[in-house]
């Protein structure tokens, strides 16, 4: 048998791995434009629609078979771009920068921003820690805290339009869940999540087990959640602001308007502490 020349075989591993790589780059470059122009034009269709109003959506979507909270998103990218899709201006940025970006209200930030994501070749990741500072400055420069209330931890608001809906698969311990993410257009994944602005005792204290206790009561299985990612903690998990409802009937697109921060309510139950 010849004897094959190993130098050979590494050379056309790496010449094959890296046309395998630049493949997959395209192909989710590509997707994620399409997804781009999609939700753009549904935008520019419901911006160009007398139904426009809240109540008319919510009819209208359980008839599209999608949530609410994705025409939303798609008229609040149009009314953010409406001159042109963003992808033809800023080809090199993805559907998940411009729902990071979409967060900034004040015209000229979100176009510094923009320039940086650009210039810099910025991943999603990045820039949505650019975004938080952003946003953090500007509310602490508007909103002054009562520093003798530290208990009682901010509400999150004005973000409704970019709050995903998810489903409850497993609690894990005091602050940590595991969900599946419903991203629109039919397309779900799978996330570990920790709790935004609290930390509960370690698992397997019994403060800890106590913490996980009160979570599964107040969480059913399955359970429909609205949430916000912030960035990942050193372990890999997003950050999130989670909202529910104790009262079934309220509809998955008014939990994070109307739901209950599950954050503050931990933290009102002495089952963590504010960070």
């Amino acid at each position: 048998m010849q004897k094959i020349d190993k130098n050979l075989v590494e050379n056309l591993k790496i010449a094959l791995v890296t046309i395998i790589q630049e493949t997959q780059d395209k192909l989710e470059h590509a997707t994620s434009a399409i997804i781009t122009e999609g939700y753009w034009n549904i935008g520019k269709t419901l911006q160009a629609s007398p139904l426009t109003e809240s109540h008319s959506l919510r009819d209208l979507a359980p008839l599209l078979e999608i949530e609410r909270s994705v025409l939303t998103r798609a008229l609040q990218f149009f009314q953010t771009w409406p001159e042109a899709c963003p992808t033809e201006l800023y080809p090199t940025l993805r559907w998940s920068h411009f729902k990071e970006l979409m967060k900034i209200k004040e015209p000229n930030e979100r176009l510094r921003l923009v320039a940086l994501a650009t210039n810099e070749s910025w991943p999603t990741r990045e820039l949505r820690t650019e975004v938080d500072k952003s946003i953090t400055t500007h509310t602490a420069n508007t909103n002054k805290t009562n520093t003798n209330t530290m208990l009682t931890i901010r509400r999150p608001d004005g973000y409704s339009h970019y709050a995903f809906l998810a489903t409850l698969d497993r609690i894990i311990d005091g602050d940590t869940l595991l969900i599946t993410i419903d991203l629109g257009f039919h397309t779900k994944r799978e996330e570990r999540i920790r709790l935004s602005n609290i930390n509960a005792p370690e698992k397997g204290t019994p403060a800890g087990e106590a913490a996980t206790q009160f979570l599964n009561s107040m969480l059913a299985p399955n359970a429909q959640l609205a949430i916000r990612t912030h960035s990942t903690d050193m372990y890999g998990r997003y950050v999130a602001d989670v909202f529910f409802a104790h009262d079934q009937t309220m509809k998955s697109e008014d939990l994070f308007l109307h739901g209950d921060y599950l954050s503050q309510v931990i933290v009102d139950n002495g089952h963590a502490n504010t960070i």
